[in-house]
C-alpha cells in the first residue's frame, strides 16, 4: 500500500514540535508573566524556565540519561509542569503515574515502564513505602512537599526536589533530534 504524503502548508512551522518549542512565545512575548499556582507559588515564565533547566541537570547529576523513564506521582501542580517540560526537553521519558489506580496497579506501571527514577509528593509517601520493595529498578527517589519541613521518614530519598534544583544549571543544554 503505497503512502500519500500532504505537502506542508506554506505558513506550517519549518522545525519539529518539540515540547521545548512551546516555551518560544512566552518567552519572546511576556517573559515576565507569571503562572500563578493556588495561593503557594508565582513565577514569571523566565523563572518557570530556569527551574526547568535546574530540574533537567538536577536529574542528569543523580543519574538520570537519556531514554531512562522517570515516574512522577504529584498533584497538578507547579512542579507537575516543571517536570511536564524539564523531563522530556532532557530525552528521558517521563512516566504520569494514575495515582486513582489500586497500589498494585501503580506499583505495575512503574515496574512494566522501567522506571529508574520516581519523583513523589509527600503526600503519597506512605503508598511508595509501601511499592518500594517491588521496584527493583528503581535506583532513585526524589521527595516533593509544600511542608515547611521534610517529613521524618527513614525511606531511602536520593533528594528532595528544591535541593535538586538549587544543584542543577540553570542553562541546561536541550538536545535537539538526532
Amino acid at each position: 500500500m503505497s503512502v500519500k504524503l500532504i505537502p506542508p502548508s506554506p505558513s506550517a512551522y519549518t522545525y519539529p514540535l518539540l515540547i521545548k518549542h512551546l516555551l518560544h512565545a512566552p518567552m519572546t512575548r511576556a517573559p515576565d508573566q507569571e503562572i500563578v499556582y493556588r495561593d503557594l507559588r508565582r513565577r514569571t515564565y523566565r523563572e518557570f524556565r530556569e527551574r526547568i533547566g535546574r530540574l533537567a541537570s538536577g536529574l542528569t547529576q543523580i543519574g538520570v540519561d537519556q531514554g531512562d523513564v522517570v515516574a512522577i506521582l504529584e498533584w497538578d501542580s507547579d512542579r507537575f509542569h516543571e517536570c511536564y517540560f524539564a523531563i522530556p526537553m532532557m530525552g528521558a521519558v517521563m512516566q504520569t503515574v494514575n495515582v486513582s489506580l489500586a497500589p498494585e496497579d501503580i506499583a505495575y506501571t512503574i515496574i512494566d515502564s522501567g522506571a529508574t527514577t520516581v519523583l513523589f509528593n509527600a503526600d503519597f509517601l506512605p503508598l511508595v513505602e509501601k511499592l518500594e520493595p517491588h521496584l527493583k529498578a528503581v535506583k532513585a527517589y526524589v521527595l516533593m512537599h509544600d511542608r515547611p519541613e521534610s517529613p521524618l521518614t527513614d525511606f531511602p530519598i536520593k533528594a528532595e526536589y528544591e535541593a535538586l534544583l538549587s544543584i542543577g544549571l540553570a542553562l541546561f543544554p536541550v538536545p535537539g533530534l538526532r
